[in-house]
């Protein structure tokens, strides 16, 4: 089932969607639930961030493959 909502400070206009079986928000409240669907979205998108696994290529080598290649660019000679 859809169900419809209408942001407005107006009283009577409230009540007239109210009576209409809609669900409003105060233009107060609107901002205050936009802002907390905000910050929840930045803390998952964060969180998600920090979860994944970088994809830089360090950090999919072996380790092996990861000393080699560290010790070139050291100047090291590998013999």
């Amino acid at each position: 089932k859809e169900s419809v909502g209408v942001v407005t400070s107006d009283w009577a206009q409230q009540q007239i969607v109210l009576g209409k079986g809609a669900r409003r928000w105060s233009s107060r409240e609107f901002v205050q639930e936009v802002r907390k669907t905000y910050g929840k979205i930045s803390r998952d998108a964060r969180r998600t961030r920090l979860d994944r696994p970088t994809t830089e290529l360090g950090n999919r080598l072996d380790l092996k493959a990861r000393e080699i290649l560290l010790k070139m660019a050291e100047g090291k000679d590998q013999s």
